[in-house]
């Protein structure tokens, strides 16, 4: 009889823990639709959990954020991260340097625009 009473109760405390997550979920929903966007700390925390390997469902879920934002943020950081994309910042980095410097490339031919 007191191992039902234990298990009942673990049971409960269990159901009791889920229920405070649901809700502190809601409240996370309330702030973010009054915000009309996901806060910088709810997009730090999302790709936190994407990054740990959690689906964007689950993340969305735990987060009490919709799951369009969550993958949309993942897709985003996705294609922020790819080598194309940071191989052409590099070229813009580079390209700006130089004619910061006064030194620019046009048509194939190097120009010093100091002279």
């Amino acid at each position: 009889m007191n191992d039902r009473n234990a298990a009942s109760e673990e049971a409960l405390a269990g159901l009791n823990r889920s229920l405070d997550a649901v809700q502190a979920g809601m409240q996370t929903s309330d702030a973010l639709l009054r915000a009309g966007r996901l806060s910088q700390s709810c997009r730090s925390q999302a790709l936190q959990l994407l990054r740990a390997g959690l689906s964007p469902e689950t993340t969305a879920f735990r987060l009490g954020l919709p799951i369009r934002e969550v993958s949309l943020l993942l897709k985003v950081s996705q294609a922020l991260a790819a080598p194309e994309f940071v191989d052409g910042l590099k070229n813009i980095r580079q390209r700006a340097d130089l004619i910061s410097s006064g030194t620019y490339e046009r048509n194939g031919r190097t120009t010093d625009a100091t002279n």
